[in-house]
């Protein structure tokens, strides 16, 4: 589960990387990637900070299902 989970970050960051070097996106699009790479970082930082060193267990997948939607939202922009 742990290399799904780095797996997951290196691609999102890859993907937000290349999105963001390529300058001729719609605002739009800026934005909603922006808001969903700002919330994939600062709750899922926020939640492995909280259950690895405030509750001391792992993380579950219930916790990290207010993550799914903005990360699909995100990659599928991206991806395009």
């Amino acid at each position: 589960m742990k290399v799904a989970g780095v797996t997951t970050w290196l691609v999102t960051t890859g993907l937000a990387t290349a999105f963001f070097a390529a300058r001729n996106r719609p605002r739009d699009s800026n934005i909603i990637v922006g808001a969903s790479l700002f919330l994939f970082v600062f709750y899922g930082g926020f939640s492995i900070y909280r259950f690895v060193y405030d509750e001391m267990s792992p993380l579950d997948s219930r916790m990290m299902s207010g993550l799914y939607v903005p990360l699909v939202v995100m990659l599928t922009i991206c991806g395009d």
